[in-house]
């Protein structure tokens, strides 16, 4: 017990104030605190506990925790605030997880939280860092990270995805006190990534449609050729997407920006049929799954499709040099060349204006998209 100075009475020796006449006492534990970040001196029971701050992890909750080193046993508080400096130069010899380790952790931290079509994507995008996986986090360099954006091969597209993926992950690694800075920031994206996608011609139009009864997937490719979708969002087309008002069949898709969420692409005649044929399909919800050869149906990931179908498609029809957003450029192509309002042409291919169709590809109303696509 502790001694008021003033009214002489005993008090707890943890009282700030005299509990009988109010009077501040001197032996104040908050006396001697040093400021935010630089360590503190706390009482546990009749000894004193020297405790710094260094660093900050990611608890199984979501939540950021501290990093905390303490020492105690101190006599007086003095003693413990004078060990502090000890505990502040102190080396962490905790060993640095390797790029493989922080992206298990962070995917099982953030897929809960994400929806499956963007996760894929991340799951994607790091597949390109594979030769990095063993390396410790704090070891990797922007030199190394950009050679494997250079070396990946993909559109402008896939690497922003991966400087993104990346991005989040040393992010990650900084809040876990793994690494002190986020080289992922320093990725070049030069405008000379931007690789060029030439559209499906009709002669190889024709090719696919001659494979509808011996290549499963030519109808596939040729639907996506006449909708115009992303391939991301092609493959999130569900029986639900479909719609049928006034006499005009139509879908409802698209991820991507403002323009193109949700929106609605009439269906053109040439397709017709295989969007029926798909909607009487009993075995998947999606209108165009992947096929197993168990001959179960599931989603089908864009990555999957692009290397494990649409590639060896088109070599076995002699169709080179395409990928699968050639397609919707082919669609770009038709509706620039055909009657039909520019605000018209732009929703269905989910622009904000016809000016972005016009560089990068070629109030809105159903029977006006209906008439152009119609004409394709």
């Amino acid at each position: 017990m502790a001694c008021c100075k003033k009214c002489n009475r005993e008090v707890p020796e943890e009282s700030i104030y005299c509990m009988w006449c109010g009077n501040k006492l001197e032996n104040d534990p908050r006396k001697g605190r040093k400021g935010n970040g630089l360590g503190c001196a706390v009482k546990r029971g009749s000894t004193w506990t020297a405790r710094v701050t260094i660093g900050w992890k990611i608890a199984e909750d979501g939540h950021r925790v501290q990093i905390r080193k303490t020492k105690g046993g101190f006599k007086t508080r003095k003693d413990a605030m004078d060990y502090l400096h000890s505990l502040e130069i102190a080396p962490d010899k905790r060993k640095a997880q390797s790029l493989q380790q922080i992206w298990e952790r962070w995917k099982a931290q953030k897929e809960p939280y994400i929806d499956s079509v963007t996760m894929a994507g991340y799951k994607a995008a790091y597949k390109h860092y594979s030769k990095l996986a063993a390396i410790p986090v704090d070891k990797i360099t922007v030199n190394m990270l950009q050679e494997c954006i250079d070396a990946s091969g993909r559109g402008r597209r896939t690497r922003e995805l991966m400087k993104t993926t990346m991005t989040q992950l040393l992010e990650y690694a900084v809040d876990d006190n793994q690494i002190e800075k986020n080289v992922a920031r320093k990725i070049n994206l030069r405008d000379d990534d931007k690789k060029s996608r030439p559209p499906i011609t009709e002669s190889e139009l024709a090719l696919i449609e001659q494979a509808f009864d011996s290549e499963y997937y030519a109808k596939y490719v040729y639907a996506l050729c006449y909708l115009g979708f992303r391939p991301t969002e092609f493959f999130s087309l569900t029986k639900g997407s479909y719609h049928f008002e006034n006499g005009i069949h139509y879908l409802v898709a698209g991820i991507k920006t403002e323009a193109g969420k949700n929106r609605p692409v009439t269906i053109p005649p040439k397709v017709l049929p295989i969007i029926e044929e798909r909607l009487a399909f009993d075995a998947s919800d999606y209108l165009f799954p992947r096929r197993g050869k168990d001959q179960t149906f599931t989603h089908m990931q864009e990555s999957y499709f692009r290397e494990r179908v649409f590639k060896p498609l088109m070599s076995r029809l002699g169709i080179e040099g395409r990928v699968p957003y050639s397609a919707r450029h082919t669609y770009a192509n038709k509706i620039k060349n055909v009657r039909g309002a520019d605000r018209d042409k732009a929703s269905l291919i989910g622009h904000a204006d016809y000016s972005t169709t016009q560089r990068h590809y070629q109030s809105t109303d159903l029977s006006d998209k209906k008439n152009i696509t119609d004409q394709l």
